[in-house]
């Protein structure tokens, strides 16, 4: 098999060495602070869930409501539905959003 042609653009070095790089794990550092996770970081972590639970229940439920609700309009819609679609994709968004901002408030 022939070796591919070397051109200005793709030139092999013979002999080089390559560098390994290792990205921090900056999620690991907010989390944690740096160091190891303790059980007191995970008994808070239990307490918050705890607290946060039945809110969280209530609020994803409306919000799957919601989408339910602009999901059937499109479905029932016999014309153009992009405006429909842009909903549906707004309150999908919304949901992950909120979820997000959710776990964020809950550390």
């Amino acid at each position: 098999m022939a070796e591919p042609e070397e051109t200005e653009d793709r030139q092999e070095k013979k002999g080089g060495k390559a560098e390994y790089i290792t990205p921090p794990h900056t999620i690991r550092t907010k989390v944690s602070g740096g160091g190891p996770l303790t059980s007191q970081m995970l008994q808070k972590a239990e307490e918050v869930v705890q607290q946060h639970a039945e809110k969280y229940i209530e609020r994803a439920q409306d919000q799957i409501d919601a989408l339910v609700e602009v999901v059937q309009e499109a479905e029932a819609e016999t014309g153009d539905k992009a405006a429909l679609f842009e909903k549906i994709f707004l309150q999908a968004h919304d949901i992950r959003k909120r979820l997000a901002e959710g776990l964020c408030v809950w550390g």
